[in-house]
């Protein structure tokens, strides 16, 4: 109160020095600090508010990372346009690559050296060079082997193998004399004992080795096996029984191998003649006991005649024996040979008088040697 003027009134300073908030006076209550409203209606801004400058309005961010796109905001969304790279030359391939547009020239060749290779307007054009002679036209690329394409390139014969390929890993790919040949590969498989002489009555555990994944077994004869679906069945024979193994690798491929039980003393000389005959495709004489010699197993069989030769024709082992410690032992003239594949021929003679195919004296193949 004035003593002068009587009674005054003052506005009262609301004022919270932010410029964040917008500062009013209400009678009843007092100041009062509303938010100041930052939004410019732009979705490609990001608005916030400085309490000491009050709003901002910054531009979204939009980048992708990729300096070959032109990245913008429309609306609230970002978007990637591509950057055009266009030298208005149809005979260049245009990209662009770290933000550089890269204009690569169209590659044309003919492959011919008596033309000249040029690019018009998109496309290719070979102009012949007068008075030049190919030396293709008068050079003969013939390299004597059907198993290369020959051809003639810039004046140059090219002879390109060519590839045999049937997309199975359960074969050997090769071309021989112009055509394919696809050659099975067997796994490396056996099974110990791979020979035993056992009493009658007694039991004997097939245990199957091999250097890779078995997916699947199947033995035969199944009737004196525990199981013939399985690893190492328990092999209970009644007579001289020849167990086969044919096994599926988790590739697919499969490989076989064998196993003779003789029951010791049961020859009978008024039983029946019975007759099988069993060749491995694989041995590995490593010393360690197990399917170190390549032998012929079978029954019935009375006189054998054994002979292996190499992939030149040389025979490096014959044998008449058939005790099956007088196999072959993978040497030739005392010396371990590389591994290898060879070829044999084996003639038998069984119990019955018959021999191995009707027409044939002898029964061939070929086993690897492995190391």
């Amino acid at each position: 109160c004035d003593p002068l003027l009587g009674c005054q009134y003052a506005a009262h300073n609301c004022d919270d020095a932010d410029a964040c908030t917008d500062d009013s006076c209400d009678p009843v209550s007092g100041c009062q600090y509303a938010a100041h409203n930052c939004d410019d209606a732009d979705a490609c801004t990001d608005d916030s508010c400085d309490p000491l400058v009050g709003c901002q309005y910054a531009t979204h961010n939009c980048d992708d990372a990729d300096a070959c796109t032109d990245d913008t905001c429309i609306a609230g969304t970002c978007l990637f346009p591509p950057v055009i790279c266009d030298d208005v030359n149809t005979c260049t391939t245009d990209s662009c690559l770290n933000g550089a547009c890269i204009f690569t020239p169209v590659i044309c060749d003919d492959g011919d050296v008596c033309t000249a290779d040029s690019c018009v307007n998109g496309s290719c054009v070979f102009t012949v060079i007068p008075g030049c002679t190919n030396p293709c036209d008068t050079l003969l690329c013939d390299d004597a082997d059907l198993c290369t394409a020959d051809t003639c390139m810039n004046g140059l014969c090219l002879f390109t193998p060519v590839i045999c390929d049937d997309s199975t890993v359960c074969t050997n790919d090769v071309c021989i004399n112009g055509e394919c040949e696809f050659t099975p590969v067997n796994l490396n498989v056996t099974i110990s004992p791979s020979f035993d002489t056992i009493n009658k009555g007694d039991v004997v555990q097939l245990i199957v080795n091999s250097d890779s994944v078995i997916a699947f077994y199947d033995w035969s004869p199944a009737q004196s096996l525990s199981c013939s679906t399985c690893e190492s069945p328990i092999a209970s024979p009644e007579s001289t029984t020849l167990y086969t193994l044919i096994v599926t690798g988790a590739n697919g491929c499969t490989g076989t191998a064998a196993s003779l039980l003789v029951i010791q003393d049961t020859l009978d000389p008024n039983e029946p003649c019975f007759t099988s005959i069993y060749v491995p495709n694989a041995f590995s004489p490593n010393g360690d006991g197990y399917n170190d010699q390549f032998n012929v197993m079978g029954r019935g069989i009375t006189e054998m005649h054994l002979r292996v030769y190499n992939r030149w024709g040389e025979l490096i082992f014959e044998t008449r024996s058939m005790n099956l410690t007088d196999g072959w032992d993978g040497t030739y003239k005392g010396k371990p040979l590389n591994p290898d594949v060879f070829v044999y021929h084996v003639e038998v003679v069984f119990c019955d008088g018959t021999r191995l195919i009707s027409g044939s004296p002898y029964k061939k193949g070929s086993v690897t040697l492995l190391r």
